[in-house]
């Protein structure tokens, strides 16, 4: 039988809110708080980006990261994005 494909959880942004709060109070490690919780490296992520969003870290906030998907989906046309890899935003000049 083929391993069943990985599901993410939705987490409402009210959870990833009070998840983050939690961690912030307590004197537990993240890693502790997030298995009470079962949400892994997902409570690492949340906290980096609340950071993020207070200006205590560099990285783009969730406003900027909507601002350049949306300039990427202008950009492609409105085309679905395949990887960053794949589909670089700036393309060198071809030589003539």
């Amino acid at each position: 039988m083929p391993p069943k494909p990985k599901v993410r959880r939705p987490y409402s942004h009210e959870f990833r809110r009070e998840a983050v709060a939690l961690y912030a109070r307590t004197d537990k490690t993240l890693g502790k708080i997030a298995a009470d919780l079962g949400v892994r490296e997902s409570l690492r992520s949340w906290v980096q980006q609340a950071q993020i969003e207070r200006g205590e870290r560099d990285g783009l906030t969730g406003e900027e990261q909507e601002e350049l998907r949306e300039l990427r989906r202008l950009h492609d046309g409105g085309a679905p994005r395949r990887s960053a890899s794949v589909t670089p935003l700036i393309r060198a000049p071809s030589p003539n």
